[in-house]
């Protein structure tokens, strides 16, 4: 095992160890690569068809990256190289990573550096078909007092990097339940040292790698096999699938909710700007909670965030008031990119059935009174295959009309995928209206009057488009 520098020694050693990267753009990839260089080492990586916001954050980290994959990118002497999870980085399709290995140098991959650098901390994963970046976000945030470490899978405002290494002895990681690499098909969760968990959801995901639910549930049960005895598992108790999984879990179980009976429950939630709600405890009001984050499901985010931190005495009422008051969410996660439009743009992260669905809800909560267009491309696999056809059905129920970029999603690669054209048929069977969209953004631009609201759901880019949207939006409907 090749053993990284622990975690506290965040000032460089006199000689800085050298890590690069191949495919370093990746979420999960740009938040080690940031780790490792609090840590004190010299990062550099290379990733092909990258784009923002990682691309800036990596340029805002001052880590350099090479945008094309070649063997002559790799430094000559590196003490270690990552390599992402991705089709393309394999020693038969990438020549950097055929390098690496011909050479016989340090390869690993993230999870496993994680493994390394969190050995001698207590370690909070969050995990969850759902919600477990705004969760790791906000535990972080919340512990601030503590100066923990933290790693996620995403970008967090109100911090300037979404990994450091902390001078604490506590930990957040996000979990994520997909294989760790091409080459290890542990879920990459399993090597994070996990002491507690924060369990949002056991929703089937990722059906491509777990074809079944119980497939998918399986790793989550070897995590929570492998707490300490004095570990915790806060859990979603209205979620069914933590429901029929609850007998066959040993280590210690608190329930969370905004709607059942659970340990931990809300109380007189009042929609609005900002959002307001008593945290109950056994039937006590413990305190009264406040945020700006839009949507039940970040209530329910909240409730379970709260729970973890007050069973295990790391936060007061007070001082979770404040913080949870202040906490202004993840970038891509209902992110609002207009600031001057009276047509706003929310962005949301639409890569599952269970998150996009989310993201209409809250768009309809929080402005009944307007009409909701939703611009969506099917990036992710899960829009892509036959076999997940279900996940249409009433997926866009409320909004006016469903805007589809097709243009960035790849043709069919076997009978298994569905082409732009069935994709169209399967929003329109399931119930909304769906029309194609272009490059230059019509025919939405034509369609779009005073008084709407727009939804952009994508785990991609929109070919860049949102930029140009937000421009138009604040040149023709100012505030």
């Amino acid at each position: 095992m090749l053993i990284l520098m622990e975690h506290q020694q965040s000032t460089p050693a006199p000689t800085k160890k050298k890590a690069y990267f191949i495919g370093i753009a990746g979420a999960g990839m740009s938040a080690t690569a940031r780790l490792l260089q609090t840590l004190g080492w010299t990062v550099s990586g290379s990733d092909e068809g990258a784009y923002p916001p990682v691309t800036t954050y990596l340029e805002q980290c001052r880590i350099p990256y090479f945008t094309t994959y070649n063997m002559r990118n790799v430094p000559d002497a590196v003490d270690l190289v990552v390599v992402g999870k991705h089709a393309g980085l394999t020693r038969e399709e990438n020549e950097e990573v055929a390098l690496v290995h011909d050479r016989g140098l340090a390869v690993r991959s993230f999870p496993e550096v994680l493994r390394d650098v969190t050995k001698n901390t207590r370690n909070i994963v969050c995990a969850g078909s759902h919600g477990k970046s705004t969760c790791t976000s906000m535990l972080a945030w919340c512990l601030v007092d503590h100066d923990p470490g933290f790693f996620i899978g995403a970008l967090p405002y109100g911090f300037d990097f979404n990994a450091q290494a902390g001078t604490g002895d506590l930990f957040v990681l996000e979990g994520d339940e997909y294989p760790t690499s091409n080459t290890d098909n542990t879920s990459k969760f399993l090597y994070y040292n996990a002491s507690d968990l924060l369990l949002t959801s056991l929703e089937h995901d990722h059906l491509n790698i777990f074809d079944t639910q119980e497939a998918y549930s399986a790793p989550y049960l070897q995590l929570i096999a492998g707490l300490p005895d004095d570990g915790v598992v806060v859990a979603n108790g209205s979620d069914s699938q933590i429901q029929t999984s609850m007998p066959r879990i040993t280590k210690r179980v608190v329930t969370y909710s905004t709607d059942a009976k659970t340990d931990w429950t809300t109380r007189r939630v009042s929609y609005g700007e900002e959002t307001s709600f008593d945290l109950v405890h056994n039937d006590t009001v413990v305190t009264t909670l406040s945020t700006t984050l839009l949507g039940k499901h970040n209530i329910e985010n909240i409730t379970g965030v709260s729970a973890l931190l007050l069973e295990k005495n790391l936060i007061s009422p007070d001082r979770l008031r404040e913080r949870m008051r202040t906490f202004t969410g993840v970038k891509r996660r209902l992110d609002k990119r207009t600031t001057t439009s009276s047509v706003p743009l929310y962005e949301g992260f639409g890569s599952s059935r269970s998150k996009a669905r989310s993201a209409v809800d809250a768009m309809q909560l929080h402005f009944p009174e307007k009409r909701l267009l939703v611009i969506f491309e099917p990036h992710a696999i899960s829009w892509r295959k036959k076999a997940y056809s279900s996940n249409y059905q009433s997926l866009f129920t409320g909004a006016e009309k469903v805007y589809v970029y097709l243009d960035s999603v790849p043709e069919p690669i076997d009978p298994t995928f569905v082409d732009g054209a069935t994709i169209l048929a399967s929003i329109e069977n399931g119930g909304s209206d769906a029309t194609p969209l272009r490059a230059d953004l019509t025919p939405l631009t034509d369609e779009i009057q005073e008084g709407d609201l727009i939804l952009c759901l994508s785990s991609g880019n929109v070919d860049g488009m949102l930029p140009t949207l937000t421009e138009m939006l604040e040149q023709r409907f100012p505030v």
